[in-house]
């Protein structure tokens, strides 16, 4: 670690220690004037700061501009989406004095303030408004909840979690990734062809199968087996289509070429490309998977503060 990166580091922990804010692996998360914001260390290089801000609202051109000059050498404010707002800290190398964290979020809160856009207050697990707390929600980044939904909801999850049979859930995901490959067969029998939607069946399906036969519902056991199966079934299609295409063929070796012509490497490589793009189309059902979001739960307790983003005395840590 440079000495820049030492000094950025030490900067970054001093900042959290007097903020009161929560410290947990290089990720601060607290609020400044009610509005929540998560920073985040990247140690490669001289080192980065990231704050995040997410806000129902737009800051104003000029209020943005206000910004950029009033933050000073080495900040950029970008917007990452809509509704969230980002402040960055690269240290140059003519800069020796240390980072103001706490002036730049200040900054951000009080343009935040002039632009009259609301404190966040809607829970994304109830969507009710009248929080207690704020935490890191999986899909909604760090900001306000209430504690009973989070307690309630891992007191849901936990059981789920921990119940189930791997070799079961194995024969589930197999019987449904075979389940999942139907339509595509019926496909390539009746029109010679392989619908691109198609491709994102048997991965849902080996999903399905995984949990209707009670496999263990852990963090990664039943994505990872998704995964192989229907990996597994997408070469299974692509050598379907390529044998259904020679059956004319009466010689092996007849088979052989056209399976060399037409399966060679690049189809191969588009197989694989169909495949991740199946496996992104069923990925929203793969992480509201129990075991998946079980550990989410977890996670948003871990990271949970105070409405004032000051670090609850349960999970303070030196």
């Amino acid at each position: 670690m440079s000495a820049a990166t030492s000094s950025l580091t030490a900067a970054f922990s001093a900042f959290a220690r007097e903020g009161g804010y929560l410290l947990r692996d290089n990720r601060i998360y607290g609020a400044c004037r009610r509005y929540p914001f998560e920073a985040a260390l990247a140690s490669h290089g001289r080192g980065a700061v990231c704050f995040f801000f997410r806000i129902n609202g737009i800051l104003s051109a000029d209020r943005l501009k206000s910004l950029r000059e009033t933050l000073g050498q080495g900040w950029t404010i970008g917007v990452v989406s809509s509704g969230t707002y980002s402040l960055t800290y690269k240290p140059t190398r003519e800069q020796n004095e240390s980072p103001d964290f706490a002036g730049a979020v200040e900054h951000m809160a009080k343009a935040l303030q002039a632009d009259r856009i609301p404190v966040p207050d809607t829970c994304p697990l109830c969507q009710k408004t009248g929080c207690d707390a704020l935490a890191k929600v999986q899909d909604f980044g760090f900001g306000p909840v209430h504690r009973s939904c989070l307690r309630k909801a891992e007191k849901t999850l936990r059981p789920v979690r921990a119940s189930g049979s791997r070799a079961l859930g194995l024969i589930g995901a197999l019987l449904g990734t075979l389940v999942g490959l139907i339509p595509s067969i019926f496909t390539i029998v009746l029109l010679d062809r392989v619908f691109l939607l198609a491709y994102a069946i048997p991965p849902l399906c080996a999903f399905q199968g995984y949990k209707l036969l009670h496999g263990r519902m852990d963090r990664h056991a039943p994505l990872v087996t998704a995964a192989l199966f229907s990996l597994a079934a997408t070469l299974f299609l692509g050598l379907g289509h390529c044998a259904y295409a020679a059956q004319g063929l009466s010689a092996p070796a007849q088979l052989l070429e056209l399976w060399s012509a037409r399966y060679g490497l690049g189809e191969l490589l588009k197989e694989l490309l169909v495949w991740v793009f199946g496996s992104w189309l069923a990925w929203g059902q793969f992480s509201r998977s129990s075991g998946y979001a079980a550990h989410s739960i977890q996670t948003s307790l871990d990271t949970m503060t105070d409405r004032n983003g000051k670090a609850l005395a349960s999970s303070k840590r030196t």
